[in-house]
């Protein structure tokens, strides 16, 4: 498996306040590895999105690691590894929203995430937000997260098309983050990894970049590093309004 992650301040930007983690897991005291990658999109004031996002992941990396331990030390099924994700969202978002409410500065701030968990070849995804996982296979390429966000809304109920959310003007607006209330609920999907490259990424990506091109990009590259930095230059090039954040995983 090849992966190659990057986060970049953008073109308008005066701070980058997207996280992101990449990296295969070795359980303590166990020869099991499974493979980790999360972005997080912040949001919340000058300090506070780069604050709740990079909490969010730390928090978030550590309870999975608990989690995925008790899987082998206590013989459980591998399925058990969604449920351990939702734990992992939930301490994260617990961390992101207490440390808003111990400091008036950071009231409010929040963050997306998207991550993605692969282990004994099957692929655990969660996301809260507008980051994306998309699913790029022989077939066609696909978006597997949904949105939760006020254009998205509009979309599922018909009012506009997705071509029109793209520039819709309030199409920044979060129906769900990490962080913002007490108590959060993440999607969940398991696909197989066989065959199949998987693009995570924050928003600053898929709003500047067309679902069409990011197909392209990723399909001609010849490599994920070469990918992932294509797809950042294309954001870039069309306003790079946003900060810009991209993981892609190749099988």
């Amino acid at each position: 498996m090849q992966f190659f992650g990057k986060t970049d301040i953008g073109a308008v930007r005066d701070s980058n306040q997207d996280s992101f983690f990449a990296d295969f897991i070795t359980l303590p005291d166990t020869d099991e590895q499974y493979f980790l990658a999360v972005v997080c999109d912040g949001m919340g004031g000058a300090n506070g999105g780069s604050i709740a996002s990079s909490l969010a992941i730390e928090t978030f990396k550590t309870e999975l690691s608990v989690g995925m331990r008790n899987i082998i030390s206590e013989n459980l099924p591998a399925d058990t590894t969604e449920s351990i994700l939702s734990y992992a969202v939930k301490c994260a978002n617990t961390a992101v929203y207490d440390a808003a409410n111990k400091d008036a500065d950071l009231r409010g701030m929040g963050t997306t995430l998207v991550a993605m968990v692969v282990f004994h070849n099957t692929v655990y995804i969660a996301n809260v937000g507008d980051s994306r996982l998309y699913v790029i296979a022989e077939d066609g390429m696909c978006r597997l997260t949904h949105d939760h966000s006020y254009v998205q809304t509009l979309v599922d109920k018909g009012q506009i098309t997705e071509e029109q959310a793209r520039t819709h003007p309030n199409k920044n607006v979060i129906m769900r983050a990490v962080g913002t209330d007490r108590e959060v609920r993440p999607d969940f999907f398991k696909i197989y990894p066989d065959r199949k490259s998987f693009l995570l990424c924050s928003d600053g990506l898929s709003n500047f970049v067309s679902e069409t091109e990011i197909d392209k990009t990723v399909r001609e590259a010849d490599s994920a590093k070469t990918a992932v930095e294509s797809l950042i230059d294309k954001a870039n090039a069309a306003g790079g309004a946003d900060n810009i954040t991209a993981i892609l995983v190749k099988n």
